[in-house]
């Protein structure tokens, strides 16, 4: 099973004025995509409660590397991806298999 983490930095407009609008328009369109995409198993998004650098998380599981890997270029997720680019300003990432 691989584990994909990616954490977002919001803008300072996002952040001020739309950060509970832009996080549900993420999580409703993240949380479409199993069965929608291959080999993606569970898909969760979250804002932080608490101060620190990142604003949201997305933690996703995928059966192989290869399923998440196709996912990094399936079109949904890309139309995501490029519909986030104005929200968001930092991003960290990471994925294990465990």
């Amino acid at each position: 099973m691989i584990k994909h983490i990616v954490l977002w930095q919001y803008t300072d407009e996002v952040r001020r004025t739309k950060a509970e609008e832009v996080t549900a328009a993420l999580r409703s369109r993240f949380e479409d995509l199993p069965g929608k995409i291959d080999g993606l198993t569970r898909i969760e998004l979250g804002r932080n409660y608490k101060d620190g650098p990142y604003d949201i998380v997305l933690y996703c599981e995928f059966t192989t590397r290869e399923a998440e890997a196709a996912y990094q270029v399936h079109p949904l997720h890309v139309a995501i991806k490029e519909l986030s680019a104005p929200w968001v300003t930092g991003r960290a990432a990471i994925d294990y298999e465990v």
